[in-house]
């Protein structure tokens, strides 16, 4: 019987130490994320995209820009290798993507991206001839909010872009290990919801 309540309290102390281990986690990311190094923050062109996902509602579907970088040289890099694309701002403080490398360097803000193996610009009238263009995905390609309002977020989204009616900016913190967390829409340099509130009586 002493045997018995001896395994029942393992059992538990077992259980409790994997929910305890489930719940730190998340909190863990958060203390780190939010209360330790401050990220550095970049804006990303927004494109057009033609989405067909019959599970949205509750995020708007974005292409993050740039989707192509174009380097000196021919990186070593294996077959469908994950890779670092390291980050600066143009001179209208918008985010472009200058390198590519393996593994997070110190002075460098990079996200981590799926590349696709480059090509050689052989045309003899680009400017860019015998450089190697490779293919990238930024991984920025889902904002989340209330479901009530990502169907006009993504209508914002989606006339700013075909209609030539303005920018749509991807906010986003890029953090020293590769991670990120976006952190706003701009439509026209305005905060997403306050684009809503002030255009409401027009949609």
């Amino acid at each position: 019987m002493l045997e018995l309540k001896n395994k029942k309290w393992i059992l538990l102390a077992l259980f409790l130490l994997s929910v305890a281990a489930g719940v730190s986690y998340p909190v863990i990311k958060i203390i780190r994320y939010d209360f330790g190094t401050r990220p550095a923050v970049y804006r990303f062109e927004a494109g057009i995209v033609d989405p067909y996902d019959p599970f949205r509602g509750r995020y708007v579907t974005l292409s993050p820009l740039p989707t192509e970088v174009i380097l000196e040289e021919e990186k070593d890099f294996d077959d469908y290798e994950n890779v670092y694309a390291v980050l600066e701002n143009d001179g209208r403080g918008i985010a472009q993507v200058v390198d590519l490398i393996e593994k997070p360097e110190s002075g460098k803000d990079a996200v981590l991206v799926p590349y696709y193996w480059p090509r050689v610009i052989q045309d003899p009238t680009d400017e860019e001839a015998g450089k190697y263009s490779y293919r990238i995905r930024l991984p920025f390609t889902r904002f989340y909010m209330n479901e009530k309002l990502a169907p006009a977020a993504e209508r914002a989204v989606d006339e700013a872009l075909r209609r030539n009616d303005g920018t749509c900016m991807i906010v986003v913190n890029i953090y020293k290990d590769g991670n990120y967390a976006i952190k706003d829409l701009e439509i026209n340099g305005t905060p997403i919801r306050q684009y809503i509130e002030e255009h409401k009586e027009t949609d």
